[in-house]
């Protein structure tokens, strides 16, 4: 008898699958060729396989593997309904590495007026407690990249307002 697999084991699938994708992008119009399509739909059938097991449910790594799995798919819609999902999640919060991912979509995709929100989301959660719910420098760059890409210039003094709140400030020059 073989024991059933664990939510780490379909988390680290998933995660074959998505290291196997090829990214879309705006040189592609977000349309994932052949190969990486059915790579989505190979994990999208795990993610539901998953909670069909006995008593497992999406938790936060499963979760953000989906999230990069549709992102990379280019698949910009599916990731913010995960994202959105796991926003109501009990007990489970999202991570700066959730987060990021969501702002890396935002930004291949073109998605760049939602990529303030996942930022405002990120500093609404944080914790002093938890560094894993703060926004990060990374978090920072992608979210300004996004408001430059996008032409949405009105959100970056809130950005930097965060930035600073999170005492994430830029090195001073070297000479």
């Amino acid at each position: 008898d073989a024991s059933p697999p664990t939510q780490s084991t379909y988390a680290m699938l998933i995660r074959g699958c998505t290291l196997n994708m090829r990214r879309t992008g705006p040189d592609t119009d977000n349309e994932a060729d052949p190969y990486t399509a059915s790579l989505l739909e190979l994990a999208k059938d795990m993610f539901k396989e998953m909670q069909t097991g006995p008593k497992y449910k999406p938790y936060e790594s499963t979760i953000h593997e989906m999230i990069r799995a549709h992102g990379k798919a280019g698949d910009f819609d599916g990731a913010w309904e995960l994202f959105d999902k796991l926003l109501f999640e009990k007990f489970v919060r999202p991570t700066n590495l959730v987060c990021n991912s969501m702002l890396e979509i935002c930004l291949t995709t073109g998605h760049h007026a939602e990529a303030h929100k996942v930022l405002l989301i990120l500093d609404g959660a944080k914790s002093l407690l938890k560094p894993l719910y703060k926004p990060d420098s990374r978090t920072f760059g992608l979210a300004l990249k996004n408001s430059v890409d996008g032409g949405y210039f009105a959100t970056v003094p809130e950005q930097l307002r965060i930035l600073a709140s999170n005492h994430l400030f830029p090195a001073p020059p070297t000479s």
